[in-house]
């Protein structure tokens, strides 16, 4: 796994990225998004096919590789 970087060095074209999220102080998956010409990181929860909010993230890593075997069914 790489190492935690700056979010100012993080994708800034909607790729889910494992963020270190500064005010619930853990991990969590998100994506930086546009709305209405505002750019925010916003929480990802794609298990249930909607976006849980705007985060406040300070670090940043890749989503590691899935275990061999393991997937998403879709």
């Amino acid at each position: 796994m790489s190492e935690w970087q700056l979010i100012e060095t993080a994708p800034q074209d909607g790729t889910n990225i494992l963020a270190w999220e500064k005010d619930w102080q853990c991990p969590a998956v998100m994506r930086r998004d546009v709305y209405d010409d505002t750019a925010y990181w916003q929480f990802c929860e794609d298990l249930i096919s909607d976006e849980a909010g705007e985060g406040f993230p300070t670090h940043w890593v890749p989503i590691p590789e899935l275990p061999k075997g393991e997937g998403r069914a879709d």
